[in-house]
């Protein structure tokens, strides 16, 4: 079954090795840039996606755009304001690797024997603080501010 499918996990730029695009790695940047890649790689077959936190606006965007969506799952999606919590931190934070160290810091506390988290902080830690914060300020843009942030970041 397998060998019939393909699976597709990119990496976006400023999270992994591709380089941080200054002016070019908003939410709808990365969904355009995502949604190119799928009419490209995937001509005519049939599409699942998935999103996780914030990748749930942009996988939301993509399911109501792209033809031949046949599921889309949200996983933890930030899709409304009370989803905002750490991404309304990063629209208020004003320098990118506090706020970066900030947030990992908060993960690494979180994350003792949780594997997956283990795997996020990992993953975070390769994460463009720029990237991180385009995001986390395009996120509220999309959903507007959890009304529960009464922290402010670094």
């Amino acid at each position: 079954m397998a060998e019939a499918h393909n699976l597709f996990v990119p990496d976006l730029p400023g999270f992994g090795v591709s380089p941080y695009q200054p002016g070019r790695s908003s939410l709808r940047d990365s969904a355009r840039l995502l949604g190119d890649l799928i009419r490209k790689l995937s001509p005519n077959r049939p599409i699942v996606l998935l999103g996780h936190s914030l990748g749930g606006i942009i996988g939301t965007w993509l399911a109501a755009k792209l033809e031949r969506v046949i599921a889309y799952l949200s996983i933890e999606g930030n899709l409304t304001r009370s989803d905002t919590f750490f991404s309304g931190l990063a629209a208020k934070a004003a320098v990118p690797q506090e706020f970066h160290s900030y947030f990992a810091g908060e993960i690494y506390k979180k994350m003792a024997a949780n594997l997956p988290l283990q795997r996020y902080y990992a993953s975070l830690r390769l994460a463009d603080p720029r990237a991180l914060l385009e995001w986390g300020k395009s996120g509220v843009e999309a959903t507007g501010e959890c009304r529960s942030v009464r922290s402010s970041p670094p």
